[in-house]
């Protein structure tokens, strides 16, 4: 499960997003993506309300936009991981190694949202 830290300037976004999100914020330092009111250059995954999430949000609006972010992250990763093995495959090789690539983030891909249907 992901963990958030909280960045923001008002104090009442503060507060909905604490009890929107109970059990699930921690410091900075120990938080997997930071929840804002504006952007801000953290050196980690942002979700940012007005621009990620629309505003006024509700708890379902919240979830949605962290879960549409994670995918996203998950793809951007699947991307990179394609161009490193393109720069370490040999030409005849990648086309296999970017199928397979490919096939396995599908299948990751596809069981997670297998879990989150159960869950």
């Amino acid at each position: 499960m992901e963990k958030f830290s909280i960045m923001c300037d008002s104090p009442l976004m503060t507060r909905a997003l604490e009890m929107f999100l109970k059990g699930q914020t921690v410091p900075y330092k120990q938080c997997d993506v930071v929840i804002s009111d504006r952007p801000r250059e953290v050196g980690k995954p942002t979700l940012v309300i007005g621009r990620d999430l629309p505003r006024p949000f509700s708890r379902s609006t919240l979830m949605l936009a962290m879960e549409k972010q994670k995918e996203s992250r998950k793809i951007s990763g699947g991307l990179q991981e394609i161009a490193r093995t393109l720069n370490d495959e040999e030409p005849l090789h990648a086309d296999d190694r970017i199928e397979e690539i490919l096939r396995r983030f599908t299948r990751e891909i596809s069981e997670e949202l297998m879990r989150q249907k159960r869950g």
